[in-house]
């Protein structure tokens, strides 16, 4: 018989403390970065007002003509304040200007005027959630305020994937998990005006929820099931290739349990229900882009890339630029993150791999793990290259973060799993100084990007007297950011408290049958030594 003891949950304040550094975290994010400084936040923010206006769709214009276009272009009606957004990216694409150029907005909220959004034909739940805002206030302070609703709402998913990581005995090593797949270019898409945020968010939840379901066999905690459910609804609807991601997960989680065939012979329905749920909810999404489009694309703009041997080669090429920018390029991709964050989340995932891959038994999860990280490779190839003439090669990695966030996580499950034996120890001590120097690379990456817009990035690293700053102060805001960043990491460790349960092993999947008492309360367990 292996003893196991169970953790009590997370007492409120400490729960509160984590969701209170975590959104502080998106929140400095969304103030120590100028308005329209996340990839086409413009589009984004007039969508936003559009429909909380009441302009779901709004006039869509032709197909582009050039591929400095990125799509049809919808026109829409929105408070006249608001319509100038386009005009604030004085700095995109300049590296060397920090954002002081920005012109003020104006003050005009009463009277309306038309604006062009390339974001028109996406499902409006987004921007349902943080558009409304704009209905109560003008634009300035309007724009940091839907900022600021959308990092909340992207904090509510993060912290409940976090408690329902706990419902899967998670150790240190998968809070080390939990920690690599929240990357700066997560974190900084969570504080901004932009749909990818949610979908990461949300996908985050759903494989942390997922998992523990299929873990548990059908007896999770019931607010697993809950997690589930809503994270896995609002994951589907908020871009076209949600639904894909959606489905994606809850394959990628039922294969890696390593009970796949115990669940199609003894949890039949749970399986086959899983797959009719994300099915179900991704329905309106689907209808929304029959109807509606997705994003349309000009024809033929890109010849060359009819020449398929040519389009996939390119693809390989800019494989390096994807990784980069799912760990940290901010801005619109020109704010790389500073080389040593990139080496510690390099670091961080090459360590979780290997121990994954190297830990005896855990098959079926290694081979889930293997199909992962093929298809975060190969699979934004295969979306694009039917439309690479027409649309050209636009894929960037900061899409690809719903279903990669999941490698991580995986490995690190696959690490903790029940007979890790010294491997899963090894593991446990890694965990402790990888955590640690994944905080320092994520304030790094948040000092590269303020210091960027603050004095350009060939300015002073250090100054008390930069060109643009919010009302935080440059360096300022980055200490803050560091205590909140501290915070997180030492509210999400928190102590441990042993209790006395044993569980049996279960001997149709080599892991634990949790009583009932425990599989219906929300308590997380914790493998001892016997």
């Amino acid at each position: 018989m292996t003893r196991h003891s169970v953790r009590r949950p997370m007492d409120g304040l400490r729960w509160l403390v984590v969701s209170a550094a975590l959104f502080a975290m998106c929140s400095l994010w969304a103030i120590a970065t100028p308005a329209m400084s996340s990839p086409d936040e413009p589009s984004h923010a007039v969508k936003a007002v559009a429909v909380a206006h009441g302009e779901l769709v709004g006039d869509i214009g032709p197909r582009p003509t050039t591929w400095m276009i990125p799509g049809a272009m919808t026109t829409v009606e929105i408070p006249a304040d608001y319509a100038t957004v386009a005009d604030l990216g004085c700095y995109v694409a300049i590296p060397d200007q920090d954002a002081s150029c920005m012109p003020a907005l104006p003050s005009d909220h009463t009277s309306f005027a038309e604006a062009q959004t390339a974001a028109g034909h996406y499902p409006p739940l987004y921007y349902l959630l943080v558009g409304w805002p704009s209905t109560l206030m003008p634009a300035d302070p309007g724009i940091l305020v839907m900022r600021l609703v959308s990092g909340a709402v992207s904090t509510i998913f993060v912290v409940a994937g976090l408690i329902a990581l706990r419902a899967t005995r998670a150790s240190r090593v998968v809070r080390w998990g939990a920690v690599t797949a929240l990357t700066p270019m997560s974190l900084f898409l969570f504080g901004t005006i932009n749909p990818n945020g949610l979908e990461i968010s949300a996908a985050f939840a759903a494989w942390a929820s997922i998992w523990a379901v299929f873990r548990a066999r059908g007896q999770a905690p019931k607010h697993v099931y809950a997690i589930a459910a809503v994270s896995f609804a609002v994951l589907a609807n908020v871009r076209g290739l949600s639904p894909l991601w959606a489905i994606v997960i809850v394959a990628i989680a039922a294969l890696g349990s390593g009970q796949l065939g115990a669940l199609w012979r003894d949890r039949r329905p749970l399986l086959l229900g899983s797959f009719a749920f994300v099915a179900a909810v991704s329905l309106p999404a689907i209808l929304w882009s029959l109807r509606y489009g997705t994003l349309l694309t000009g024809e033929g703009i890109w010849p060359q890339y009819q020449d398929r041997v040519l389009a996939v080669t390119d693809m390989v090429l800019s494989l390096s630029r994807q990784y980069e920018q799912m760990i940290g390029n901010q801005g619109w991709f020109d704010s790389p993150v500073p080389l040593l964050t990139l080496l510690v989340w390099t670091i961080s995932l090459g360590m979780l791999a290997a121990h994954a891959l190297q830990r005896r038994g855990q098959v079926s999860g290694k081979l889930a793990l293997c199909v992962l990280f093929v298809g975060v490779v190969v699979g934004p190839m295969l979306i694009q290259l039917p439309g690479a003439a027409d649309a050209g090669l636009v894929w960037q990695g900061r899409y690809t973060l719903p279903i990669a966030i999941g490698l991580p996580l995986l490995a690190a499950w696959l690490i903790s799993a029940p007979g890790g034996g010294e491997g899963t120890s090894v593991a446990e001590r890694i965990a402790r100084g990888m955590i640690p120097a994944l905080g320092v690379a994520h304030v790094l990456a948040f000092y590269g990007t303020a210091r960027r817009y603050a004095v350009g990035i060939d300015g002073p690293y250090a100054t008390t007297d930069p060109a643009w700053s919010s009302n935080l102060g440059f360096m300022p805001a980055v200490v803050i950011y560091g205590v909140a960043v501290a915070a997180f990491l030492i509210a999400l460790s928190g102590p441990r408290r042993p209790g006395a349960v044993e569980i049996t092993p279960d001997p149709a999947t080599g892991g634990t049958a949790a009583p009932a008492e425990v599989a219906t309360a929300p308590q997380a367990l914790e493998p001892t030594r016997s």
